[in-house]
């Protein structure tokens, strides 16, 4: 049995296992072998307008900020170095819907993704979904590891909807797991002061944010709303 080289390189870095397909399954073959169309489906996919890992690259390096003059440029310059994933650092990236946060997120990522560190990216609904399944199950522990071995953890879309104390409680188990050992970028539609609103009380949100903010870069991104082709790149977004 033999895998794509493609894929195998995509295993290799994001630190997963190739199974082959059971012989009398061979309905499944085939499914995942292919690297664009595996990148798509489980790490980027907001993403799923491009034909291969270096078109997705030139999109995601076509970033405007000079579109965005409310970021510090600065800051996101020193962002691409890397050095915030050297020192386990977090990246939180407000503002409302459309202006382009998930975009400069995935952007980080693949750049982390190029220089060789391990990176994940999941939505807040998926994330929750993936540890109440592994509580429900006895494996929590083992999932919440699993989710310690990126370099770099990308949750987005943080305060679309509020998290119950389980979940809640959930999410702060990963940050103080992740807490200057990994890095992670965040993305919210909500400042600081409304994360009460997405965490049921404020104590376990003042919590979160102590471990998020002791070592982070905060950009804000306000008003303006990327151009309709850059939205249509992740028409899914919203």
């Amino acid at each position: 049995m033999r895998f794509n080289p493609g894929f195998l390189q995509v295993a290799e870095h994001y630190g997963f296992v190739p199974r082959a397909c059971r012989p009398h399954r061979p309905q499944t073959k085939g499914k995942d072998e292919r690297m664009v169309r595996y990148v798509k489906e489980h790490f980027f996919q907001r993403y799923r307008a491009f034909e291969s890992l270096s078109h997705l690259n030139q999109q995601l390096e076509q970033f405007d900020l000079g579109f965005q003059p409310s970021i510090d440029h600065k800051a996101v310059r020193k962002l691409a170095s890397l050095a915030f994933v050297e020192r386990a650092e977090n990246v939180i990236l407000l503002g409302p819907p459309g202006v382009g946060k998930t975009h400069l997120a995935i952007g980080l990522a693949v750049k982390a993704a190029e220089a060789g560190h391990r990176v994940l990216f999941l939505i807040l609904k998926e994330l929750m979904t993936r540890l109440k399944r592994a509580q429900a199950g006895n494996r929590l522990e083992r999932q919440l590891q699993q989710f310690t071995y990126p370099k770099v953890l990308i949750i987005d879309e943080i305060g679309y909807l509020p998290l119950n104390r389980q979940e809640a409680s959930l999410f702060f188990r990963l940050v103080a797991r992740r807490y200057e050992k990994a890095s992670m970028i965040l993305t919210s539609n909500k400042g600081f002061v409304d994360w009460g609103e997405v965490f049921p009380d404020q104590v376990i949100a003042t919590a979160i944010l102590d471990r998020l903010l002791h070592h982070a870069t905060t950009l804000k991104h306000q008003g303006r709303e990327l151009p309709a082709e850059r939205k249509a790149q992740g028409r899914s977004a919203h």
